[in-house]
């Protein structure tokens, strides 16, 4: 029965306020936590469960569920009676078919279920997101393993299903602002060797009772992690309960007459040594299929530890008469290594000093672990790709909306005082920009869909004259004041992006513009070799330091004399990446006077005959 309380945080929608839901356009439906369905739905909520009618769908059996399920939901009810809401992806499953779905839940009760959950949802939610990365979210849900990331001030940033369950009540008995990562330890010596062992570069493996009913202890696997969101650092934790192992262990050094009893048992795999020479002296059926059904008695043991500095380290700690608990890599049954949380002791056994070793795969949530940690930087990397092809996009989009605006002021002064022929030409200048815009909108465009992370790349056979002769109008058009001259003899066609090659120009005539001095002046000089066709672009500026010219063809790169003025330095890294593209060359040359020299090589070896096109200056 539920509380008052709970009763009173699930607010209660009448007949209509249902109506009023059906009128919406997102997708809208409500799941009732007593009989474990959906009891109502708007329109649009029946396509996303492929549900004919109404009826259909709320006689429709949505369980079983798995545990994991049944755990998410509990917390989203324990939620809802708190007065919270809950917004994350989901995966339903209308008719078999796997829907991924972006669902903003919160509690709400109608007629004939006190307690339910409405749903809105939304289709778009995994625009994105690659089916791997899909299923590695699922298996994270649905693993029985403890995994939670937290920031390094012990906020919890994430927990899967199991590790919510765990720690529901644990969690909301802490203060504001507590830390729960060191709060759970039972012993705080525990936390910081795991921690110490973390920060040195290696996973922290440790077993420890935490501050839970009952005192249970837990395999931990620690390391070090980034958050995605946030890019602070963060801690990944990954455990599960081994108390029957330890109990079992307990047992086996308590009583040697219970040994072979509980070795007939079979729950857990189990290998006895002699302490004095290592061999085996008993091994248990749940043993023999985890590590060699061949495995004899008084073989030595040594030969299933990956590394035989394993169980000579082991050897000696028990003799030594310190407890021994730690993770193993060991030879499976089919020759492949796998992690295992061992524990030994010293014990009796046969009339002879022995040692118990007691084993548990814990191979899966090291792997599950790893996968997250690739996850985390995969995340981390897509982040900083996104944050550079947005300063990028913003960089290369300013150039043709100044030629546009520029060209316009000028058109609205002409009005009335000009002949057709000068608006027309400006109108040109302005469609040309505008082509130019568009174009690269559609390479943006592109390069986001396919998440590229570089510059897209589409050459077509191009006259390299008439590309460097619009450029040049166009920026006379918005850079009135700068002197363009332009050397340009007979060109062969070659093949390239014009696009691009538009945008290398513009980005050094834009350097030009913006570095002048009290010349304002740039020369575009163009020779033809046998093997490529060079372009000498030339300024009368502030110039460059000599031990400088390398570095500002980097991201973010700008010479230390550019004072106040304005600039991400991305133009000249944008620059030498197109160039690139086309098996070009880039460097900056020296020059007598004051000023910038670019040099760029094309090569000739996909281009035509010459062109009989008569340069333009």
């Amino acid at each position: 029965m539920a509380s008052d309380v709970e009763t009173r945080r699930f607010p209660f929608v009448d007949a209509a306020g249902l109506n009023a839901l059906s009128l919406l356009g997102s997708a809208i439906y409500i799941y009732s936590f007593e009989t474990q369905s959906v009891c109502w739905a708007n329109p649009k909520g029946l396509m996303v469960w492929n549900a004919r009618s109404e009826e259909e769908l709320y006689a429709r059996s949505l369980t079983p569920f798995s545990q994991a399920t049944n755990l998410r939901l509990e917390d989203y009810r324990q939620a809802f009676a708190r007065g919270e809401d809950r917004l994350d992806t989901w995966t339903l499953y209308p008719l078999g078919e796997a829907r991924p779905v972006l669902c903003r839940c919160s509690g709400v009760s109608i007629k004939g279920h006190g307690q339910a959950m409405l749903v809105e949802c939304s289709l778009e939610s995994a625009v994105g997101i690659t089916a791997a990365e899909v299923r590695s979210i699922e298996a994270l849900r649905h693993t029985p393993l403890k995994i939670s990331l937290l920031s390094r001030s012990g906020e919890v940033l994430m927990r899967n299903p199991a590790a919510t369950a765990l720690f529901a009540e644990f969690d909301h008995s802490l203060p504001p602002g507590a830390d729960h990562f060191s709060s759970m330890f039972a012993n705080p010596a525990d936390c910081d060797a795991l921690v110490a062992a973390a920060e040195s570069g290696k996973v922290g493996r440790l077993q420890a009772p935490l501050r839970l009913p009952g005192s249970p202890i837990h395999a931990l696997n620690l390391s070090v992690a980034t958050d995605p969101i946030s890019g602070k650092p963060a801690w990944l934790v990954a455990h599960d309960d081994i108390s029957l192992l330890v109990q079992t262990l307990r047992q086996l050094a308590a009583s040697e007459d219970a040994l072979d009893a509980i070795l007939n048992l079979d729950l857990t795999p189990t290998v006895i040594l002699a302490a004095s020479d290592g061999k085996v002296l008993n091994v248990n059926v749940s043993a023999r299929k985890a590590l060699d059904q061949a495995l004899a008695i008084g073989s030595p043991a040594n030969s299933l530890f990956v590394d035989h500095g394993d169980f000579e380290r082991l050897r000696s700690s028990v003799l030594s008469g310190q407890a021994s608990a730690a993770p193993v890599q060991f030879r499976g049954a089919n020759g492949e290594p796998f992690w295992a949380s061992l524990s030994a002791a010293r014990i009796s056994y046969d009339k002879q000093d022995s040692i118990a070793i007691l084993l548990a795969d814990v191979d899966a949530m090291y792997r599950i672990a790893a996968d997250l940690e690739a996850a985390l930087s995969m995340e981390r990397a897509i982040t900083d790709a996104q944050r550079r092809f947005l300063a990028i996009a913003s960089h290369e989009f300013r150039t043709p909306l100044a030629v546009i605006d520029s060209a316009a002021q000028r058109i609205e002064r002409l009005i009335g005082k000009a002949d057709e022929e000068n608006i027309r030409s400006r109108v040109g200048n302005i469609r040309r920009a505008v082509a130019g815009l568009l174009q690269l909108m559609d390479n943006t465009l592109e390069q986001a869909r396919e998440d590229k992370r570089v510059l897209g790349y589409a050459p077509r056979v191009t006259d390299l004259s008439g590309l460097i002769a619009d450029v040049v109008d166009s920026f006379r058009e918005s850079h009135p004041d700068l002197r363009i001259d332009v050397d340009l003899p007979p060109l062969p066609l070659l093949e390239l992006d014009p696009g691009l090659i538009e945008q290398v120009i513009s980005n050094l005539l834009s350097n030009s513009a913006k570095y002048a001095a009290q010349q304002k002046r740039a020369l575009i000089k163009v020779s033809v070799t046998t093997d490529e066709v060079q372009l000498l672009i030339r300024d009368w500026g502030i110039g460059v330091p000599a031990e400088e010219r390398e570095s500002i063809f980097s991201e973010y790169g700008r010479a230390s004399n550019v004072g106040e003025r304005p600039g991400t330095g991305l133009g000249l890294a944008i620059v030498k990446q197109v160039i690139a593209l086309h098996g070009g060359t880039i460097d900056a040359v020296d020059i007598d006077g004051p000023g910038l020299a670019i040099r760029i090589a094309l090569p000739r070896s996909l281009s035509e005959s010459p062109a009989p096109v008569a340069a333009r200056t």
